[in-house]
């Protein structure tokens, strides 16, 4: 069966068409105790009659999907990225739902297939979300297929359209900390870029320059040693050895959680 029209709708409410169209696509936020009761009466009057909205045709009238697509990094050569950005994704998701738009996950493949993707050639999206670093060439094609993009934790940063945490704070507050606690040597674990597909992401840098500048003033020893992402299979694992060099005197600062908790299983085995 066909879904009933806004006509239908406003005329067994008793008010106009317009008024049915602001309530139903959330244009209105009565605050009176007669507008919240007529708003009320209008959605009870359209579930009754079986009306859902049409996207499709909001899309013609509005020149708006109300999508927004969320694109992650991610491949063979490097399978974590993707989910470390899951709890940012529930959270877009919740925001965007707030809003009445919907969240699509869109595949870094899409720009590198030979075929052109429906979702770009179409316009199915109003806007994109860029969770982490895209490869240079790859940033460029996204800007050009959807001006509206926001970078999130990447190493693209337009004016206006990048959202990135504070690295500085957060490795300041590290470095101090163990200034505080007395060590007089610190061992920075960093990772290969090499095998990084996307070279080095903008936090290593920013991390590592804070450690160094806080140990620095502190007259700390500063050394840093390379560990393998992921434990990669192709690059010996040093984290035993360096574990037998640490002393009382000696503290370990990791680049990320993932060498954190390689170097925790290390320990414990």
């Amino acid at each position: 069966p066909r879904t009933p029209s806004l006509k239908a709708i406003a005329e067994r409410a008793g008010v106009t068409h317009a008024t049915v169209s602001n309530v139903l696509n959330n244009k209105l936020s009565p605050t009176r105790p007669a507008a919240v009761r007529r708003a009320e009466k209008i959605r009870r009057i359209a579930a009754e009659l079986g009306y859902r909205p049409s996207a499709a045709a909001r899309a013609m009238r509005s020149r708006r999907t109300m999508q927004v697509g969320v694109m992650v990094f991610n491949s063979p050569t490097d399978h974590h990225d993707a989910p470390h950005n899951f709890i940012t994704m529930l959270g877009l998701n919740a925001g965007l739902q707030a809003s009445r738009y919907t969240l699509s996950m869109i595949r870094v493949t899409e720009l590198q297939s030979a075929e052109p993707s429906r979702v770009f050639e179409e316009h199915m999206l109003d806007g994109m979300v860029v969770l982490g670093p895209l490869d240079p060439t790859l940033e460029e094609q996204v800007e050009s297929l959807s001006p509206a993009t926001v970078w999130v934790d990447a190493n693209r940063e337009p004016p206006g359209r990048s959202v990135r945490r504070d690295e500085v704070f957060a490795a300041t507050a590290v470095a101090q900390a163990v200034v505080d606690a007395g060590y007089r040597r610190v061992l920075y674990l960093d990772d290969y870029d090499t095998l990084r597909p996307l070279g080095e992401h903008y936090s290593k840098t920013e991390r590592r320059d804070a450690v160094r500048s806080v140990l620095g003033q502190a007259g700390l020893a500063f050394e840093t040693r390379a560990m393998p992402y992921w434990r990669h299979p192709q690059v010996h694992d040093p984290s035993i050895e360096l574990l037998q060099q640490i002393d009382p005197d000696t503290a370990l600062i990791c680049y990320s959680h993932v060498i954190a908790l390689a170097m925790l299983g290390s320990a414990s085995a």
